[in-house]
Parts: C-alpha cells; sequence; structure tokens
C-alpha cells in the first residue's frame, strides 16, 4: 500500500495529516517512535461523522483516537464521546491543546476501561519518518 500525503481543508498546517497510513506500519514500528508522536490519517470508515483518526504513539504501543465531525456545531471531538466531549473548531486547535495538556489513552483491548495512559503531544510523525520507515521496514 502506497502512503498518500494530502492537504486537508480542516487542517492548518498539513505536516500533521498522513492521508491513508497502513495498519502495518503503525503497528510494526510503534517502538519506533518517541512517547507522544502523533499523525493524523483517515479513519478506515471515512464517514462524514468519523473522517478521521488521531494516532498516537505510546509506551510502544499505538492509540487510534476517532476524530469525530459534530455537524449540528461543526466542530470536532476525540473518541466515542463516552469519556468526555470537549469540542474544537479544528483539527489543528485539537493538536494545539493536547500539545499543552495531556491526551487519556484507552487501551482498546481492556475491556475494563481501567487501562489508561496519559501523555501530551510531542511532536508530529512527519511524510519523511514513514517514508524512511516504509522503505527500510517494508510490511
Amino acid at each position: 500500500m502506497v502512503v498518500c500525503f494530502l492537504a486537508s481543508p480542516f487542517l492548518n498546517y498539513n505536516s500533521i495529516f498522513s492521508g491513508k497510513v497502513p495498519v502495518q506500519l503503525q503497528l510494526v514500528e510503534a517502538p519506533q517512535f518517541q512517547d507522544g508522536a502523533f499523525l493524523v490519517r483517515d479513519s478506515s470508515k471515512k464517514t462524514a461523522d468519523e473522517p478521521y483518526v488521531l494516532v498516537v504513539f505510546y509506551g510502544n504501543k499505538v492509540y487510534n483516537i476517532k476524530i469525530r465531525y459534530l455537524l449540528e456545531s461543526q466542530q470536532y471531538a476525540l473518541g466515542t464521546g463516552l469519556w468526555g466531549n470537549a469540542k474544537f473548531d479544528s483539527i489543528s486547535d485539537i493538536i494545539k491543546f493536547y500539545k499543552t495538556f495531556p491526551i487519556i489513552l484507552i487501551d482498546g483491548k481492556d475491556q475494563s476501561g481501567t487501562q489508561k495512559e496519559q501523555c501530551i503531544l510531542t511532536y508530529p510523525v512527519t511524510e519523511n519518518d514513514i517514508k524512511h520507515l516504509w522503505f527500510f521496514n517494508p510490511c
């Protein structure tokens, strides 16, 4: 699968938007990135209400967090809404906020929902980072 980097009308800066990112790359390469590394990719569902996913690398794990689009307010929110419903005017605003305040990371495999981590977004995984990993470690 080819990694695409697309411009998005919802982002103020395109370096964090990675379009389609192979899931195998996310899973295999998590240890390559420092805690708090992140990128925004297309959602596999690619629906109007769940257009993107915030991918956060933390503790040698990959956390995929839905970015929901709230049509009524024309804003964005993270996750399912069960653990809060902070709203943002843009995806860039989400990134700026969580570069200052910790984001709660919930392990999707934890049925109890008690295994939570927190981290601050530290740096975007860039197109060059992914191209480098993809070239040297194809999935």
